[in-house]
């Protein structure tokens, strides 16, 4: 994802948010940043060992039924059974295990946090390792459940468009 497209997607949430914010702040509902990144690092953890045992299952029931991606490639998902099928393919194509590191959130309510970070694969053969891709996640709070609605990955500023997600452009 490019730093415009981020400034973008970061800029338009907060434009509609703002009201609410405010108000959320003035009741006193808004999540503290520990607690936020608590919840982000909670559920990373959930989503890397649900991908790193294979568990297909597991890693989709954590997105919302309408959640979309959007691939390093720039394909647009929508929906479980489209991501579901993506990362079918992640999973079958990898031979080693996903590390995802969040590295900032922004509460934008009580209920919806955006978090940014890198992802990379570390292969389980010597040799070169891919390179880390960057994502952009909406976090949204369903019932007692966080559950992803959207997730938009990238290369890393400089780095040229991996082997694999090449292949799969749309």
């Amino acid at each position: 994802m490019t730093k415009a497209a981020t400034i973008a997607l970061v800029a338009g949430a907060a434009a509609w948010i703002a009201p609410l914010r405010a108000q959320q702040a003035c009741e006193g509902a808004l999540l503290s940043q520990k607690d936020a990144d608590a919840i982000v690092q909670e559920f990373e953890s959930k989503y890397t060992r649900a991908f790193n045992r294979g568990d297909i299952q597991a890693v989709i029931s954590l997105y919302r039924e309408d959640a979309t991606m959007v691939t390093e490639a720039g394909a647009l998902l929508v929906g479980h059974s489209s991501i579901e099928d993506a990362l079918a393919c992640a999973l079958a194509a990898s031979d080693g295990h996903l590390e995802n590191t969040p590295a900032h959130s922004a509460i934008i309510s009580s209920d919806v946090i955006i978090t940014q970070g890198k992802a990379r694969t570390v292969l389980a053969s010597a040799g070169d390792q891919p390179p880390p891709i960057v994502y952009t996640q909406v976090l949204a709070r369903q019932g007692d459940q966080w559950r992803l609605v959207a997730v938009q990955y990238g290369r890393v500023a400089g780095q040229k468009l991996s082997a694999s997600a090449a292949g799969k452009r749309e």
